[in-house]
């Protein structure tokens, strides 16, 4: 008697069970119904056509979709690739921001997914923040190493004029600013637009190829 195969089951990926993935759809769709109905009982200031000049009583964003959205930024920020950061806080802030920025563009026809519209977003203005705060760190050492971090001594050696802040030593400060420079020199790499961007084991790799490839665009803003 021939033994049956035994089939493994993966398991279920149970990183989305804190929201219901279903009812925040619903949350959503109920919500944008209300806002376009609302817009179209509003009026235009000085009879421009324009979306900025729309005045209207905009509807109250419902308690389970605010408190979805904060949950899947926290979540997210724990992630392999943005645990470390010390501004983690401020990129939970900018997630949730731009979800309530861009709910209105959230589309039933296109997804019913809400759970990764929104996700897609926070991963974009975690990214956004990063490339910030890494322009000003840069900024910042850049100019210590150029101005008062180095006096020239009797004897014409350089020595440095005191300890580097924040722990940082000079070998990371130079380094730091190498990396950063040498990035700005890096052709920009076109890729295809992914749909969804799904990051929980690849994130670290994808921030520091979008810090690499978008430098240059950022310094020069």
């Amino acid at each position: 008697m021939e033994k049956k195969k035994r089939t493994r089951v993966k398991n279920r990926d149970k990183s989305r069970d804190y929201v219901d993935n279903v009812l925040l759809c619903e949350e959503v769709v109920k919500f944008r119904d209300r806002v376009i109905a609302a817009k179209e009982l509003g009026h235009y200031l000085d009879d421009d056509p324009e979306e900025e000049n729309l005045v209207y009583d905009r509807p109250k964003i419902p308690e389970y979709i605010g408190k979805s959205i904060m949950d899947i930024a926290k979540r997210r920020s724990m992630e392999r690739g943005f645990i470390n950061y010390p501004y983690r806080d401020e990129m939970v802030c900018d997630g949730i921001e731009n979800c309530l920025r861009y709910i209105d563009n959230f589309n039933p026809a296109v997804t019913t997914n809400p759970f990764a519209y929104f996700s897609q977003i926070i991963y974009f203005a975690f990214i956004r923040r990063i490339l910030k705060e890494e322009k000003q760190k840069y900024v910042k050492f850049k100019a210590m190493v150029d101005t008062s971090w180095v006096t020239q001594s009797e004897d014409g050696i350089s020595t440095h004029a005191k300890a580097a802040p924040d722990d940082h030593s000079m070998e990371y400060i130079n380094q730091f600013i190498k990396k950063f420079e040498d990035s700005k020199r890096k052709p920009l790499k076109k890729k295809k637009p992914k749909k969804v961007i799904d990051t929980s084991n690849t994130v670290f790799d994808s921030v520091v190829n979008v810090l690499e490839t978008t430098y240059e665009d950022s310094t020069n803003n």
